[in-house]
């Protein structure tokens, strides 16, 4: 999905489902950015991997096919912990891997995070991933509940999601500190910030590997749009005020629709 695609002028705010057939080894695959994706990558798994790699021990044999997907060469005696970080050196997108009925986040390597912190979720069951972000269980909940008990072995679905941010940093760690967005903000200091996700159910095991990649858009791009401008702002004007407090913009909301005027 392009990204102009998630806006619209009719709709008023609700999170966005979009679910539609995917490709998971297209996802996955190598792009013309992937060498740079990929020493940023590294660079976090090396010095910050408590914020950015989990493992649990039911998560072994979901591992093992997720590796044998991505076609990586596993040396032996690598596993846990350490084959993730293989993992997530060789892959350019985020990924998370899911079990259960109630899909428990068991493993996972997440460099690029639109400021939340991935070593706090792993464990939890998706509903409780979810559960901070206010309305999504209640939008989305059942819907998704729905999906993922339908989702066949071997079959992978797309969607995407949409947040603004004051840094084109990829990673947005909580514990980064980066700039908020405020009432001062100036055009340039305006990003769309796009999760392009992937869930595939591994035929074998039957978890699912969730992949997410990020692309950054400018407002000034995004202004332009003679679709997506309209339809953001019209977003933002009808956001609930609990979800304008949870994706920081209570101080920029105003500021940001003048900018999109």
């Amino acid at each position: 999905m392009h990204w102009s695609d998630l806006f619209s002028v009719s709709d008023d705010f609700r999170y966005p489902l979009n679910l539609r057939p995917g490709d998971a080894s297209a996802f996955f695959s190598a792009t013309s950015d992937g060498d740079a994706i990929l020493a940023e990558r590294r660079h976090w798994i090396a010095s910050a991997p408590s914020q950015h790699l989990g493992f649990l021990p039911e998560a072994e044999d979901a591992l093992a096919e997720a590796v044998t997907f991505a076609g990586l060469t596993r040396t032996d005696g690598t596993g846990g912990l350490g084959l993730v970080a293989d993992l997530g050196r060789t892959l350019e997108p985020d990924f998370l891997l899911l079990i259960g009925p109630m899909l428990h986040v068991v493993a996972g390597c997440v460099c690029f995070p639109s400021m939340w912190a991935p070593e706090e979720k792993f464990g939890l069951p998706l509903a409780s991933v979810h559960a901070p972000v206010p309305g999504l269980n209640e939008q989305l909940g059942k819907h998704l509940e729905r999906f993922f008990a339908q989702l066949k072995p071997g079959a992978s679905w797309a969607r995407t999601n949409w947040g603004l941010s004051r840094s084109a940093e990829l990673n947005q760690h909580p514990g980064r500190n980066l700039p908020r967005l405020t009432a001062e903000v100036s055009p340039q200091d305006v990003w769309l910030r796009v999760e392009h996700q992937s869930l595939f159910r591994l035929p074998g095991t039957g978890a699912v590997l969730f992949g997410i990649r990020i692309e950054n858009v400018s407002l000034a791009h995004v202004r332009a749009h003679p679709q997506a401008g309209p339809g953001l702002a019209h977003q933002l004007a009808t956001m609930p005020a609990a979800t304008v407090a949870y994706k920081g913009l209570a101080s920029a909301k105003e500021r940001i629709l003048e900018l999109l005027a």
